[in-house]
C-alpha cells in the first residue's frame, strides 16, 4: 500500500485496498520487491545500509529494463536488481569503496554475486552482468546488452561515472543524456512522465 501510495505510482488517488494496489503496481513490480525483500533481509549490512542498497537496486531495477528491448527487459531487471548481492555475503570486498590492494585475497562484490548467482543456476546474461556490472568492457558481448544496460542504470543511480569509452564502442553514447533523464525522474530529481 505505501508504494502504490507513493507519488511515483498515486496517479492522484490514494489506494487503500490490497487488491487496488496490487493491480497499480502490477505482477513485475510486485515480484521484484518480494525477491528484494528476500536478498536484502541478509544480517551482514546495518537496517540504514541494507534499505539504501535495496532502495538503489529497485530503482537501477527499473532503469536497466527501460534501457533494454521489451525482450530483454526482464534480463536486465531482474540483473540490476542483483547487481549488488555480492555485498550481502561476508568477506567480501566492495569493489566501489575498497580498491584491490596487494596482499587482499579477498573476491570482489561483483565476482562474488555473480558466482553466487551461478550456483542458484540463473541465466548466463544475469551471471555476466552481475559479474561485469562495473567493467562492461570485460563481458563477452561488444553490443549494449544486459551488462551495459545494468552499468549503466547501477552508476546514475549510485552517482557513479559511467563508463563512456565503452558506451562509445557500442555505439550507444548518445544516449546517455535520455538515460541520465529517466535516472533523475525515476529517483525523483526532476518531474517526468516516466
Amino acid at each position: 500500500l505505501q508504494l502504490s501510495n507513493s507519488a511515483f505510482f498515486s496517479q492522484g488517488r490514494t489506494i487503500a485496498d490490497l487488491r487496488t494496489a496490487v493491480t497499480r503496481l502490477g505482477l513485475s513490480t510486485l515480484r521484484d520487491l518480494v525477491l528484494a525483500s528476500e536478498v536484502f533481509s541478509a544480517p551482514t549490512l546495518s537496517t540504514a545500509e541494507r534499505n539504501s542498497l535495496q532502495q538503489r537496486a529497485l530503482l537501477a531495477s527499473r532503469l536497466a529494463a527501460r534501457l533494454l528491448p521489451e525482450s530483454s527487459a526482464e534480463l536486465g531487471a531482474t540483473a540490476a536488481l542483483l547487481a549488488d548481492i555480492g555485498l550481502l555475503l561476508p568477506g567480501v570486498r566492495n569493489e566501489r569503496s575498497e580498491p584491490s590492494l596487494a596482499g587482499d585475497t579477498r573476491p570482489g562484490h561483483a565476482e562474488a554475486g555473480a558466482y553466487l548467482l551461478g550456483l542458484w543456476g540463473l541465466p548466463m546474461p544475469i551471471i555476466e552482468a552481475v559479474a561485469f556490472h562495473l567493467q562492461p568492457q570485460r563481458a563477452n558481448t561488444r553490443s549494449f546488452w544486459v551488462t551495459g544496460a545494468v552499468h549503466v542504470a547501477l552508476a546514475l543511480v549510485n552517482g557513479d561515472p559511467v563508463d563512456e569509452d565503452y558506451l562509445q564502442r557500442a555505439g550507444v553514447l548518445n544516449k546517455l543524456p535520455q538515460w541520465r533523464e529517466h535516472a533523475n525522474a525515476l529517483m525523483g530529481l526532476v518531474p517526468s512522465e516516466v
